[in-house]
């Protein structure tokens, strides 16, 4: 789902170039969404097909899944109760259970670049301020930037888990 997210962000970035302001400022809008929403489906479809990976304890899967277990004494067994755990705890975890070198990964312009445009990207989904005030080149600079941060950070992501590159088409929306 994650490469879906992707490239909808990236043509909803070039359908914004033929519209109108308001138009523009939608599909750009709807750009960023998806591309905050590409790295959560990325951890996602990790932590859903975590059974099978012998690495990874029952603890690690529920914290990735947004679950925290606890003991249940009226039934005399251990469940799951929801617990929202941020993506950025997410993401480092990940980092740091599968990259020999974190703080290289940590350093990295991407890495540090992300949270200013999830920061971004919240602003939008939870406003407090008036956001109607943004200026549209605004929009543009966060979805084209966005875009660029998404893919670098799933590429790091996708290194240190899986020691592959993402496949070239995803790799190739950070260049256009």
């Amino acid at each position: 789902m994650f490469e879906i997210y992707l490239f909808d962000a990236s043509r909803l970035i070039d359908l914004s170039k033929n519209c109108d302001k308001d138009d523009e400022a939608i599909f750009l809008r709807s750009a960023i969404w998806h591309l905050t929403s590409a790295i959560e489906a990325y951890v996602n479809t990790l932590a859903n097909g975590l059974e099978n990976l012998s690495n990874y304890s029952e603890t690690e899967i529920s914290f990735l899944r947004d679950k925290k277990l606890e003991v249940i004494p009226t039934k005399g067994n251990v469940g799951d109760r929801t617990s929202y755990n941020p993506i950025k705890d997410k993401l480092k975890f990940l980092v740091k259970k599968h990259s020999i070198d974190s703080e290289k990964v940590f350093n990295t312009a991407a890495w540090s670049q992300y949270p200013n445009f999830k920061r971004f990207r919240d602003s939008l989904m939870h406003p407090n301020e008036d956001m109607e005030a943004l200026e549209l080149s605004e929009y543009k600079l966060q979805a084209k930037q966005g875009l660029i941060i998404t893919v670098e950070m799933l590429q790091l992501l996708n290194k240190a888990i899986y020691h592959k590159d993402l496949r070239k088409g995803i790799l190739d929306l950070a260049d256009t």
